[in-house]
């Protein structure tokens, strides 16, 4: 048996987890907690596949409605799961180069937290291809089966082998009659970060960035800002949050909304220089010319 039996729950902010909060209220909160659970109580204790059989069984475990109708759609709550869950992927709370690759759901915490609870047992096993820890953190009850996942790739790729259509998470789209067989690919703002900002990232900036482009903000209004702050040789974080803040708040969400915005600033730098060089100064009557 890998399972365990319990798990800690951090109290800490997390924008992640905030993120889907905010995108779909506590229902949203309930259901990646209980994928939680559903992970840590299942036959591997830290990752599990997620396919319409698993769906519709995690789905069932929640009260929610799961029953299809003769023509194959899927139900409401079917599909409510779907989206909080491909949500919670692309906002980093589960692995996305491990789900695009395996379909999987897993991440690095699962996982340690695992490792944690197995320690003691007489054995215990971790798939290779799967693993997010480093090799030393490995306890020396748990074998590594089959070859290494490569850390070193990055975090999100935009090769999606792992079908996400835009109303369900599935594996073979022939399961369900009537969804569009298009699938839907984002690219991600972390991966442009990593390449033109720095290389290293830590976990929090990751989790801002995913939540800019997770609550709207377009991947190209993001990579200008990126950009627009490189050629300006702004490549401190405290600087570029403020700028992305600063454009979010002000409603700029695509490429268009940026480029209005920059050209609306520059015209007001523009019209407040004009207005000083026009400024006349009158002497003061109390002035007195001296001869000399």
């Amino acid at each position: 048996m890998s399972n365990i039996q319990w798990f800690p729950m951090y109290v800490d902010n997390d924008p992640a987890l905030d993120g889907i909060e905010r995108e779909f209220g506590q229902i949203g909160f309930a259901v990646v907690v209980q994928m939680f659970r559903y992970i840590y109580h299942g036959k591997k204790g830290y990752y599990c596949e997620l396919n319409n059989e698993v769906l519709c069984s995690f789905v069932d475990r929640l009260r929610m409605d799961s029953r299809r109708s003769l023509e194959g759609c899927v139900s409401a709550g079917w599909r409510r799961v779907s989206e909080i869950l491909k949500s919670s992927v692309k906002r980093g709370i589960f692995h996305p180069g491990l789900f695009e690759k395996y379909g999987i759901l897993t991440s690095l915490d699962l996982q340690k937290n695992y490792l944690r609870a197995v320690k003691r047992r007489q054995s215990a096993e971790i798939d290779g291809r799967f693993m997010l820890v480093s090799p030393t953190e490995i306890p020396k009850n748990v074998k590594i089966i089959g070859e290494m996942y490569d850390n070193s790739q990055k975090m999100y790729d935009n090769e999606c082998t792992h079908n996400i259509t835009n109303d369900v998470v599935i594996v073979n789209s022939a399961d369900v009659v009537g969804e569009k067989d298009m699938v839907k690919e984002e690219r991600s703002i972390v991966s442009y970060y990593l390449q033109v900002i720095n290389p290293n990232i830590s976990k929090s900036i990751c989790d801002i960035l995913i939540s800019y482009q997770s609550d709207g903000m377009s991947f190209d209004c993001l990579k200008a800002i990126l950009d627009d702050c490189r050629n300006e040789n702004h490549l401190n974080w405290s600087y570029i949050h403020a700028v992305m803040k600063r454009k979010f708040d002000a409603g700029v969400r695509s490429l268009i909304d940026y480029r209005k915005d920059c050209e609306a600033y520059q015209a007001s730098k523009q019209g407040q220089k004009k207005k000083q060089s026009k400024k006349e100064y009158t002497v003061p009557d109390s002035f007195t010319r001296v001869d000399v």
